[in-house]
């Protein structure tokens, strides 16, 4: 019996382990890496926006923001600015970024 429940705790581990594993890979899944834009974001191309974050980090993109959104992945905080093409997504403290596209 004893057995039993010892295998039944080992194997819910095992399971919730997978089940992390996977909501971090999905959380990081598609960021790439890009340097930051580092020219002067007052004189930018004509029709494009200079995304500047809390860290410093900047993208620039052709698109217009119109919110932000703040998300937790792995420990680390993610910045979304919301855009009317997509969602502009940063890794504070890296030069990891990913664009996912409405």
């Amino acid at each position: 019996m004893k057995r039993k429940v010892l295998n039944g705790i080992a194997m819910g581990i095992l399971l919730l382990c997978i089940a992390f594993s996977f909501a971090v890979a999905e959380c990081t899944k598609g960021f790439m890496p890009q340097l930051p834009y580092e020219s002067d974001c007052f004189s930018r191309p004509q029709g494009s926006v200079c995304i500047g974050f809390d860290d410093g980090y900047r993208w620039l993109v052709f698109d217009a923001i119109a919110a932000w959104r703040y998300e937790m992945c792995h420990g680390q905080r993610v910045t979304v600015a919301i855009g009317v093409q997509g969602e502009y997504h940063h890794i504070l403290g890296t030069n990891l970024i990913k664009f996912v596209a409405r």
